[in-house]
């Protein structure tokens, strides 16, 4: 479908590596800038359980760029085996896909017919697993990993403890996530409480430890300190400035409404709002008016009750324009009545969903009470 297409592309874009036909795993690190080799070192000194890398990369940061390539080379299958073994289960399965059918080659991918998922493009360049390049021109992907490579991945995955650890991180994480896709922004200590009360018991270091471990791979939650604590926000707030002041201006007055289990991970899939009367109205009038299928409704419910939800916590007015500049630019051809409809029935459902502004209650919750 071209509304696919043009989704990846948008995020292919970043991928701009040098592709060099069998190029060997020495000269394929030494291409990456000593920034980019640094940055995997201290993404790596964070999973590491046992702490020794953590010494190792401060040390090697006052060195040239050829020393550290050279400990890289020489510490591959550590390096790896840590960042491996902190990868999602979902990530895991395609990494067992590539490597299988990974000859050492250059092999292209095109954007309409994408076997594995943009995040784990992301995953295997960003980590050094292989080089990634978007001709834009033909929207194909070159992909090339050393066979080295290969070999290293393979030999690391034969350990049975890597799955069932991931499997656990990922599950924990996942946990923690839907906490923040609820309310937005919030304090370790409030969602450490929070997380005991709904799921079982944890540490604030623990949540700490999962989150930073995350930041790189995920791409979706941050971390800032804050006074004697750590501030956790969700990545619609443009940076930690931002979280910080809209987390000054929540009320001291209301109290995090909790859920269950389900409702949390219902949140973090993005489907809870489709347990609204209002939205199987808005998708009956999609269907029998404007004739949409199941493919455009899917792409419907992301790119604008999704987009216009989250958009809605943060800037009202923003999302209003937003939403109103992409249904004029997709269905510019709607009577003004029906993109009104369409406005009217969106601004219900956010007005029902969970609100960062109010720590998880939806804005008719707050204001209702008020009344």
């Amino acid at each position: 479908m071209n509304i696919s297409k043009s989704i990846r592309l948008a995020y292919c874009e970043n991928f701009k590596d040098k592709i060099i036909e069998n190029e060997n795993y020495n000269d394929f690190i030494s291409s990456f800038s000593k920034d980019r080799i640094e940055k995997i070192y201290k993404i790596a000194s964070i999973m590491d359980d046992n702490n020794k890398m953590l010494s190792h990369v401060m040390s090697l940061s006052i060195h040239p760029k050829k020393v550290i390539v050279d400990d890289f080379i020489k510490n591959k299958k550590d390096i790896y085996k840590i960042i491996v073994s902190n990868a999602s289960i979902d990530i895991l399965n395609q990494l067992n896909i590539f490597i299988n059918r990974n000859n050492g080659k250059v092999i292209t991918l095109s954007l309409d017919n994408l076997n594995y998922s943009i995040n784990f493009i992301k995953y295997i360049n960003d980590f050094f697993i292989a080089k990634v390049k978007l001709i834009k021109i033909n929207n194909i992907l070159e992909i090339y990993s050393p066979k080295e490579i290969t070999n290293i991945l393979k030999e690391i995955l034969k350990d049975k403890n890597i799955k069932e650890k991931s499997k656990k991180n990922s599950e924990y994480y996942n946990k923690i996530n839907s906490l923040v896709a609820t309310y937005g922004v919030i304090r370790v200590k409030d969602l450490t409480k929070i997380y005991n009360k709904v799921f079982e018991k944890t540490t604030e270091k623990n949540i700490i430890d999962s989150i930073l471990i995350n930041i790189p791979i995920r791409d979706n939650i941050s971390i800032v300190k804050l006074d004697d604590d750590y501030l956790i926000y969700n990545l619609e707030f443009e940076d930690e400035d931002n979280a910080i002041t809209f987390y000054y201006s929540l009320s001291k007055k209301i109290d995090y409404k909790i859920f269950t289990k389900k409702e949390y991970e219902e949140i973090e899939d993005g489907i809870y709002h489709t347990n609204f009367i209002e939205y199987d109205n808005l998708i009956d009038f999609l269907v029998t008016v404007l004739n949409m299928e199941d493919d455009e409704l899917d792409y419907f419910d992301d790119m604008f009750i999704l987009d216009y939800m989250y958009s809605y916590q943060t800037d009202k007015e923003v999302a209003k324009k937003k939403l109103n500049s992409k249904l004029n630019t997709s269905y510019g051809y709607l009577e003004f009545s029906d993109k009104a409809y369409i406005c009217s029935s969106i601004l219900k459902i956010a007005k029902n969903y969970p609100n960062y502004n109010y720590k998880g209650y939806s804005y008719n919750e707050i204001n209702n009470k008020a009344n």
